[in-house]
């Protein structure tokens, strides 16, 4: 009894042990390569933005683990990604994992730091509603007009002499907490008919392989669909939680419907003209912008409804633009 004997029992069937020395030769090979990327912490920047710019990078599936850096890739990372702030690379088995942290969005504009004097000036038209002052020159004061581009707050300090000249300027980076009443124009146009999905209850699976990058369906019996909404579902293998194989099985699922042209009513129209003013209503308030007014006006005809108007709202509208730099008074 034991392995000795096994194997001498066996000794003759030599495909067999060809096979197990082929299989064992097969994954030391696809062990030296990445077969699994798993990125976390992203929000802003999705999965397949990274992974185009590591396949740009020759970083992706198929690549031999021995010319991935991961202190580099960090590195590499965070400068072609301004959101990203940390990163970290690590490789277990056939996996590569990607863990990295983003900067939290901001619609306002960064105050900037290296060195140089800037204004800050009006991002569009609008009506100043609110200026407080920390830093610079204010141009503007509460009431005032603005149009896209005038300065607000000026990075230039005029310096007076005793006669109430100007003998020489001071620069710095304007500092200031500006609102302002601004409109938007709203506008939103979609048809009055529609396709409507009705479901048959007619169902049908199928199932592929990939391999590689070889796509290997297997055979499919029962009738094809013309119409139909297709559920896709694809497992890797893996022998452990590390070592992923390039192999893949996908299972499709097939729902038959029948389609059916339909067209809204004239109440239903207005619901759907309104849900979508109040998810554009709500993606303004996400960026801080609080809403004032509203004033649109929904038109219908016989193919389509249309949507029209303003929104009225109050906003930060400061950025920032270098300062021009003025000569020196020359004294008389």
């Amino acid at each position: 009894y034991g392995f000795p004997f096994w194997i001498h029992r066996y000794r003759k069937r030599k495909l067999f042990f060809f096979g197990i020395v082929l299989f064992l030769g097969l994954l030391c090979i696809l062990s030296q390569f990445i077969w699994n990327i798993e990125i976390n912490g992203n929000s802003y920047i999705t999965d397949e933005t990274i992974l185009a710019y590591l396949k740009e990078k020759h970083m992706t599936f198929g690549t031999r683990k021995c010319e991935i850096n991961a202190a580099k890739l960090e590195e590499e990372l965070r400068i072609a990604f301004d959101d990203i702030i940390w990163t970290s690379v690590k490789i277990n088995g056939t996996k590569m994992t990607i863990d990295l942290q983003e900067n939290i969005k901001n619609e306002e504009k960064t105050k900037p730091n290296d060195g140089k004097a800037y204004d800050l000036v009006a991002s569009k038209d609008g009506v100043i509603d609110q200026m407080v002052t920390r830093q610079g020159t204010p141009l503007v004061a509460q009431g005032s007009i603005v149009k896209q581009g005038d300065i607000l707050v000026c990075g230039r300090l005029d310096i007076v002499g005793d006669d109430g000249e100007v003998t020489g300027y001071q620069y710095c980076v304007s500092d200031a907490d500006i609102t302002a009443t601004t409109v938007y124009p709203y506008e939103d146009c979609f048809s009055l008919t529609y396709t409507k999905k009705k479901m048959t209850g007619n169902e049908k699976k199928t199932y592929a392989v990939f391999l590689m990058d070889h796509y290997l369906p297997f055979p499919s019996f029962g009738k094809n669909f013309s119409h139909y909404d297709k559920y896709t579902v694809q497992k890797q293998f893996h022998i452990c939680s590390d070592f992923y194989l390039p192999l893949f099985l996908e299972m499709n699922e097939c729902k038959e419907y029948v389609p059916e042209t339909l067209q809204y009513k004239k109440q239903e129209a207005k619901e759907i003209a309104n849900t979508h003013l109040l998810t554009y209503l709500e993606k303004l308030k996400e960026k801080d912008i609080q809403i004032l007014k509203k004033n649109v006006m929904i038109e219908l005809d016989e193919k389509n409804c249309r949507v029209s108007g303003t929104i009225t709202v109050k906003e930060k509208i400061g950025s920032y633009v270098p300062t021009e730099v003025l000569p020196v008074p020359e004294q008389t």
